[in-house]
């Protein structure tokens, strides 16, 4: 059994100790990957994969050990939007209860990048819907709401407290490193969606769809990762040891050491790059990790990084 997209090298030892992840979740990894060089992708799945288009970033510190830490704000359709109301509705609440109006967000793991001195430095990437990000963007007090929001997000998120007054928009970047792509559920955007008091028409439709009173399939938008520079997304191959382990191989041509290597695992997504072989990617998969047990090795003579990972049972 194969799959498009798995390295093009003998790996036949490692394949007799390999099973695959159950043929349903299989079959939907290749109609995935066969719909996407279509330029068309459905799928059935309960979330889609979002690849969210640039906006600002900020530069901020951690306090604990004052890192670097940048939040690249960026936008996308999938993510709904918040109930449309009025600046002077807006402060209303600021002064009853602020906790009554809530910003859908989609917040990624915190990863590592270089930043314009080569230095290593966090960043994470935070997501919101167009017509919010429009709206932030030229009324101040939505901006100062929504830079709140950030700061109590990151804290409960990561424990993470971010000084306000030491944030520093970026004027000549819209993001630092790359931004990857973000995993949004169906049932999240269902929440959202229901709790409108005056919804408008299309968004009657969608939580009709997202209810499931029609059947249509959700569309899922892929994409590679979207850099400032020219980037591949490296030939690789996911599967499942009998141990219960995930096993992750990237073909990646050119890379000299592990050191020029930046790898990142979430509990249920992997994020790579090689910013000197313009190599970057992101994948999803439906499990949970072991982050803490997980390891990497790099062999630079086949140049095949594998990525080991036991699955939370």
């Amino acid at each position: 059994m194969s799959v498009t997209n798995f390295l093009d090298v003998d790996s036949s030892v490692l394949d007799k100790r390999l099973r695959f992840v159950n043929d349903e979740l299989e079959d939907e990894f290749k109609n995935i990957i066969e719909n996407q060089s279509k330029g068309h992708l459905t799928s059935h799945l309960p979330y889609k994969i979002v690849q969210p288009d640039p906006g600002f970033c900020i530069k901020t510190y951690k306090p604990i050990d004052n890192e670097k830490l940048f939040l690249n704000i960026c936008q996308s359709d999938g993510i709904p939007p918040p109930e449309n109301i009025t600046t002077e509705q807006l402060g209303d609440i600021l002064n009853t209860d602020s906790s009554s109006f809530k910003v859908p967000m989609s917040i990624t793991e915190i990863r590592q990048t270089k930043d314009k001195s080569n230095k290593l430095a966090s960043v994470c990437d935070i997501a919101i819907n167009p017509r919010f990000y429009e709206k932030i963007e030229r009324i101040e007090l939505f901006r100062e709401f929504f830079y709140t929001i950030i700061a109590e997000a990151m804290e409960t998120k990561y424990n993470i407290k971010v000084d306000q007054s030491k944030w520093i928009v970026l004027k000549n970047r819209k993001f630092v490193g790359s931004l990857i792509s973000h995993r949004v559920q169906n049932r999240d955007v269902r929440k959202v969606l229901e709790s409108y008091k005056n919804p408008r028409d299309e968004d009657k439709k969608l939580l009709e769809e997202l209810s499931g009173e029609k059947k249509s399939n959700l569309i899922v938008e892929l994409a590679t990762t979207y850099n400032s520079q020219s980037v591949n997304v490296p030939q690789h191959r996911l599967a499942v040891l009998l141990t219960n382990d995930l096993v992750a191989e990237f073909l990646l041509p050119g890379v000299a050491s592990d050191k020029d290597i930046i790898l990142d695992l979430g509990e249920d997504c992997i994020v790579l790059s090689c910013p000197k072989n313009g190599y970057s990617m992101n994948h999803y998969f439906d499990y949970k990790i072991d982050q803490s047990k997980s390891y990497a090795k790099f062999d630079d003579i086949s140049s095949i990084l594998t990525v080991t990972m036991p699955i939370c049972l």
